[in-house]
């Protein structure tokens, strides 16, 4: 076995020296060329209606090294009109020219034979040549063309040296592309140490060989034109022979053919894991995206690393590599075939699959499928996960029911959500602080949650809601509505924190001098959280049902955790830090995503600088940091850094973000990149922030370049 891994690095190598060789002599015709000399390219995902042929003619980015291939957020899944080895093609979907009666022909008569050339002449095989060459032309004495190749190696052994640093040998990955009866590329490639296998599809242009051109310079990398190959590609075909190009080559006919590989180990496997996520409660007529992915299990596999391939790919939890656990979603093994089929349903709901119902498992990388799912009626509307393995009987493929995941989702009107249930007797007089009479501001009127009175609050001195601990500051923008929300005063075992405080009074600065008008509030327990966020929904709300379109801003400073899937902040009442004291104590996410919702407002920015540790009073452990929701749609998530990690308590995160959202005349998202940026840079790299941007509808602008 070593002898014949020893044999692909060989063979891997020596495609890479070829790459290099013809690479040097290109850059040394034209010594300006560039990869920017041409377009580059992107696996096409063609439409799933099976209705439209993919574009021949665009050109985009191709970029196999970052992502799994087959499936999933950030990859390429198969659509019924790409051609995948032993799943066959799209119904329907054969090109012009293509009949049944040719493709029973051509099973009947068995695959083509592959030509057997005739071997050059062996090279002088030097006398002290390297322990591993000698035991594989030992080995392979008897195989002309493996010796060939050997001796050839043999030959260039003093340029590999020479070259070795520029050209990149210490390559992870090799790829093959080879034709397909949909008119696509089939692009299978291997991990070199693992001998791992990914599959995407690329539609062929209008010219065969530039079309393997472009994705063969964007495989091998920035360098190519220096004669460095990150990625080296080869052709497979047996009737069409391409030896002129500077960027790949014709495989050899010795070497395993990648996408044969691949049809087998798809085979190799019938249980798999799968993941899912929802959340605990939706509003009514609210859009959300719900999202589940499928990865196979084989001899070999780890879960623990398919379980985090897994949340990487739904896009809920930890980055791919993290030593934590992953956070928010929900996981089982199933039985599992080489096509799965997931379906969700509801009687209660819209829902709109944006991935095919039927796709393909490989081996290697996880498999997503996701809908928009909107409730439409109230109370607790069955929603199910329904998963489903293709099987043959008779001659036919047919659904076999593997599992059902019921889902226990509360669907509350926003009217109901957006209440306002008053003061709370208990708890109101024993605030610690009072920002409104501090400052003598107009917010101990009588309440009045009617639509006029709360137009009239956003545009004058402050809301007619009294909430202790908190305080108005009046903005220029009528449709611009923030919330600042700083945690600072608890109680052991929760540790107190030092300058939340200041984060809060940092960031009300900032957003009143881009005309938010602002509702700040310190040390809140959980129902005063929970008034002040309804009150910020009615507010916007108001302004949407007048034909405005609102912009909301929630920001919060203090402790935050993850409770077996379900996100927290913590108000400053919480008698302890045991996961029960959280469950009935904390505010979850569902309460804040809610309540600033696209139903209330079109635009909603949700920050979170909050990821400290908290104690366990019980098992005296650190609880994690929460992480970003999947589900939420039309709201730009922020956090003050990555998922489960943690962050310092000393007023970094609002300082740059402050600063940047004050003076920056940039998009959101550009905005929270810099602060991302300068973060990070400031931290050594420590703490690095990040942002999910889910809002649609343009871009939106804190501050205008002619402010």
């Amino acid at each position: 076995m070593k002898n014949v891994q020893r044999l692909f690095t060989c063979v891997a190598a020596l495609l890479v020296l070829s790459a290099c060789s013809m690479a040097e002599n290109t850059s040394a015709e034209n010594p300006q060329a560039t990869k920017n000399d041409v377009p580059p390219v992107e696996i096409a995902v063609p439409d799933v209606s099976g209705e439209v042929e993919p574009n021949e003619t665009e050109e985009n980015k191709l970029d196999l090294p970052s992502a799994p291939i087959s499936g999933g957020v950030g990859s390429t899944s198969f659509p019924d009109d790409i051609y995948t080895p032993g799943l066959g093609g799209g119904p329907n979907r054969e090109p012009a020219g293509y009949s049944e009666e040719e493709e029973d022909k051509n099973k009947s008569a068995g695959p083509p034979m592959r030509p057997v050339p005739t071997p050059s002449p062996a090279p002088q095989i030097p006398e002290d040549i390297p322990p591993e060459y000698a035991e594989l032309l030992e080995e392979y004495a008897d195989d002309p063309e493996t010796l060939a190749m050997i001796r050839v190696m043999l030959e260039r052994e003093d340029r590999s040296l020479e070259l070795g640093a520029a050209a990149g040998l210490d390559f992870n990955k090799t790829c093959q592309a080879e034709t397909t009866p949909r008119r696509t590329f089939l692009i299978t490639c291997m991990e070199v140490q693992s001998g791992d296998l990914s599959q995407a599809s690329h539609p062929i242009g209008s010219d065969l060989k530039a079309s393997l051109e472009t994705i063969a310079r964007d495989l091998a990398g920035p360098g190519v034109a220096l004669g460095r190959v990150e990625i080296p590609l080869c052709f497979w075909s047996e009737s069409t022979q391409i030896t002129d190009s500077p960027y790949f080559g014709m495989c050899p006919d010795w070497d395993y053919r990648y996408s044969d590989l691949a049809e087998k180990a798809a085979a190799d496997f019938d249980t798999g894991r799968i993941a899912h996520h929802a959340p605990q409660q939706m509003v009514l007529n609210q859009p959300y995206f719900l999202e589940v992915a499928i990865q196979p299990l084989q001899k070999q596999s780890d879960q623990d690393s398919i379980d985090e391939s897994l949340t990487a790919a739904i896009g809920t939890g930890l980055a791919p590599g993290s030593t934590e656990d992953a956070l928010g979603l929900s996981f089982d093994t199933i039985r599992a075939g080489s096509v799965m089929s997931v379906s969700a349903l509801g009687e209660g709901y819209d829902i709109s699959a944006t991935t095919p119902p039927e796709q393909p498992l490989l081996p290697g990388s996880p498999t997503v499928w996701q809908w928009q799912v909107t409730p439409r009626q109230p109370g607790t509307p069955l929603l199910t996960f329904t998963v489903s393995e293709t099987v043959e009987v008779n001659g036919r493929d047919l659904p076999r029911t593997v599992k059902t995941i019921p889902l226990n989702i509360s669907v509350k009107r926003l009217d109901d959500l957006l209440a306002d249930t008053g003061p709370d007797e208990t708890t109101a007089g024993t605030q610690q602080r009072s920002l409104a009479s501090d400052t003598g501001s107009s917010a101990n009127m009588p309440a009045d949650t009617s639509t006029s009175g709360l137009m009239s609050a956003a545009s004058t001195s402050g809301p007619d809601t009294d909430i202790s601990g908190c305080r108005w500051v009046a903005g220029a923008d009528p449709d611009r509505q923030a919330m600042v929300l700083s945690n600072l005063s608890y109680s052991p075992p929760v540790s107190r924190l030092a300058v939340t405080h200041q984060d809060g009074a940092r960031m009300t600065e900032a957003l009143s001098a881009v005309g938010f008008s602002v509702l700040q509030c310190e040390d809140l327990g959980q129902r005063q959280t929970v008034r002040a966020l309804s009150l910020l929904g009615r507010m916007a709300k108001a302004r949407t049902d007048m034909g405005a379109h609102p912009v909301t801003f929630f920001y919060y400073s203090g402790h935050g955790v993850n409770i077996e899937g379900t996100n927290f902040i913590l108000p400053t009442d919480i008698p302890g830090a045991s996961p029960d004291d959280i469950r009935d104590m904390g505010v979850s996410f569902e309460q804040i995503f809610n309540r600033v919702s696209s139903t209330v407002a079109p635009t909603s920015f949700v920050v979170f600088d909050a990821c400290r540790t908290v104690m366990d009073d019980q098992s005296r452990g650190l609880m994690r940091a929460y992480s970003p929701v999947g589900w939420a749609s039309g709201v730009f998530q922020a956090f003050a850094t990555e998922p489960g990690k943690t962050a310092a308590d000393d007023g970094v995160y609002s300082e740059e973000l402050a600063s940047n959202l004050s003076s920056l005349p940039d998009p959101a998202n550009v905005v929270f990149k810099r602060v991302q940026d300068a973060v990070a840079s400031r931290t050594g790299q420590k703490q690095r922030p990040v942002y999910t941007d889910g809002t649609t509808g343009g871009d939106f602008y804190f501050k205008q370049a002619n402010d």
